[in-house]
């Protein structure tokens, strides 16, 4: 049996701690930032598969898990259109207002997009769509015209608002958080 062979499984176990500590220190670095999900490293054992030409090779083999379905922090904004989700799902976000591919996040921090002024209304009339920090527009289920009642099954759109209303939203807002 080479030398080699005997200082294989413990560097192997050194790489895989050393990827492992990577890891924390990416997870620690990104702790604050908005919609991250922490990752995981796992280990799984390595066997030789030339067992027969006696060959005792083996270690440890590290694996990164994303968290992307595990709650984050919630934590309170001064920013009147973030958004967050408690429990299971995410925001669906898409690169048009219609059509375009789609995307998942969990990051709720939105802002406002204007339409054209060629669109009517006044600046604090105009209707927009909320973007996130990408451009991506937020997709809702699009509400019943008539009764404004949210379906539970559908096409998504971009979701259209008008200025005048997500200031009312924010004022909402700002009232929820001054309450103990």
């Amino acid at each position: 049996m080479p030398v080699y062979n005997a200082f294989a499984p413990s560097i192997l176990g050194l790489q895989s701690q050393a990827q492992s500590l990577g890891t924390i220190s990416q997870n620690i670095a990104n702790a604050t930032a908005g919609g991250y999900k922490r990752t995981e490293t796992r280990f799984q054992t390595v066997l030789s598969e030339a067992l027969r030409q006696h060959s005792d090779l083996g270690g440890a083999l590290p694996i990164d898990v994303q968290m992307i379905d595990k709650q984050g922090i919630v934590m309170t904004t001064t920013r009147d259109l973030d958004l967050a989700i408690i429990g299971d799902g995410f925001f669906v976000v898409g690169t048009a207002v219609t059509g375009g591919e789609t995307f998942y996040t969990r990051d709720g921090s939105f802002e406002m997009r204007l339409e054209s002024p060629g669109t009517g209304g006044t600046a604090t009339t105009r209707p927009g769509y909320l973007v996130d920090k990408n451009g991506y527009y937020l997709k809702v289920l699009a509400p019943n015209a008539t009764t404004g009642v949210f379906p539970t099954l559908g096409a998504v759109q971009a979701l259209r608002v008008v200025a005048k209303v997500a200031r009312a939203l924010a004022g909402l807002a700002a009232r929820d958080r001054s309450r103990p």
